[in-house]
């Protein structure tokens, strides 16, 4: 007999999980070019994209594109 406990993990890799991951390393990025820049419009661009990004991986993992509830 074997007790073994079988585990059903995705390690994060799901579309939600990379939406979030992608759109925080861009926006990051840009906040930070921008403000090494003074360019206002660029670190707002930064906060947006890091903003827009997080709601769209929230509706991803609503939808059932995230990593499943642990039982």
């Amino acid at each position: 007999m074997s007790n073994q406990v079988k585990r059903n993990s995705d390690h994060g890799q799901t579309l939600a999980a990379w939406v979030l991951t992608v759109s925080a390393i861009i926006g990051s990025a840009l906040i930070a070019l921008g403000i090494f820049l003074e360019v206002d419009l660029v670190w707002l661009t930064g906060i947006v994209i890091a903003t827009f990004g997080s709601v769209i991986s929230f509706i991803l993992h609503q939808l059932g594109y995230g990593q499943k509830p642990k039982l």
